[in-house]
């Protein structure tokens, strides 16, 4: 397996404004010797040696746009609000990625997932045994890409931190049908996801699988600090806001759930102290501000770096947005081995847990 580390840009863009379940714990991975990178949660008994498994939904979520916004303001008397604050924000988008790139990264990633499976001595279905089941057949499907229904109810892009991922394009592999989440169904914690899975386990009498990647492309970083300068009686508040190309794995979002037919669930969780994150940049990025933006930021362009910059106790505001031009060929390369590598560790995890307790 390939040995991601955690690595900062070398050269971030800053965006700067100046205004005075019990988890368990898998053996370390085999061929590093370092701590696993997914966490577990739930019960294995589901993963048996002589029990067929089957891949009932396998999706890989695509990070398109971002943004992060920070504030800082002093306070006054009895913890009012004082007189200087500021506000940086961040916009990313990511170009140079179509929908038939996303589509083969997705192919590969469960052509690779399925391959390790076997490897492993598991004994998978094909895939038109899951499809052709009668329960599968009457959960809700949608189509791969973006879902219209969700851009209407988000109603805005550029979610802060991108916390809400419904705004997102996912792929499910070429010939399994990616499954629509309802509030009917149950939420499979902790990935977030609400599948009607555990009846199609139980009338198919196999320990199904459901397979989630949330693939990013930039990171925020972001820092705040107000008060009061006492040798000129004054007051400040500073707010910065900095983005870098940052392929990733998205923690808590990224990783498995197995159910049994009685209902046991095993979950894998990448952890926060991801080691999935790439180590050089897939293209370049550009400045793409819009004139909007531009004006109500009083947006300047000083020593090659793109900030904005306001002083005295006034009220500060700052916006940029940045494009991130993707090289596909690079980007794929990337995310492929990164898929390939974190699928890896998933399929030894569950190697691990077989007929365990």
């Amino acid at each position: 397996m390939r040995n991601y580390k955690k690595l900062l840009i070398a050269a971030a863009i800053t965006a700067s404004l100046v205004g005075c379940g019990g988890n368990q714990t898998l053996p370390s991975t085999k061929d590093s010797g370092e701590k696993p990178s997914f966490q577990t949660s739930g019960n294995p008994a589901g993963i048996k040696a002589d029990q067929p498994i089957a891949i009932a939904s396998f999706r890989v979520l695509f990070v398109t746009e971002g943004k992060r916004t920070q504030t800082a303001a002093d306070k006054g008397r009895w913890g009012s609000r004082g007189k200087a604050s500021a506000s940086a924000t961040i916009k990313t988008t990511l170009t140079g990625v179509d929908s038939e790139l996303m589509q083969q990264i997705t192919d590969n990633a469960y052509r690779n997932f399925s391959q390790g499976l076997t490897v492993q001595g598991f004994n998978l279905l094909p895939l038109d045994k899951v499809t052709a089941n009668k329960e599968f057949q009457k959960l809700e499907k949608r189509e791969n890409g973006q879902s219209e229904s969700a851009l209407k109810a988000m109603k805005k892009m550029f979610v802060d931190n991108k916390a809400d991922l419904k705004q997102y394009p996912i792929y499910s592999p070429t010939g399994l049908p990616l499954l629509e989440e309802t509030f009917m169904c149950k939420q499979l914690d902790p990935l977030f996801q609400s599948l009607c899975l555990p009846k199609v386990a139980s009338d198919m009498g196999v320990t199904l699988l459901h397979v989630s990647y949330v693939v990013d492309y930039s990171s925020f970083d972001s820092s705040a600090k107000a008060g009061k300068r006492f040798e000129t009686n004054s007051v400040y508040a500073n707010a910065k806001v900095s983005t870098g190309q940052n392929i990733h794995l998205h923690p808590g979002r990224t990783g498995l759930l197995a159910i049994s037919p009685k209902g046991k669930e095993l979950y894998f969780t990448l952890a926060t102290d991801n080691p999935y994150q790439g180590v050089r940049a897939f293209g370049e990025t550009l400045e793409a501000t819009s004139t909007t933006d531009k004006a109500v930021s009083g947006f300047k362009n000083t020593m090659g770096m793109l900030s904005a910059v306001a002083g005295g106790s006034s009220s500060s505001d700052s916006t940029v947005t940045y494009e991130m031009q993707a090289k596909p060929a690079i980007y794929q390369a990337i995310v492929n081995d990164m898929l390939t590598a974190s699928s890896q560790e998933m399929v030894w995890g569950l190697e691990y847990f077989k007929d365990k307790k």
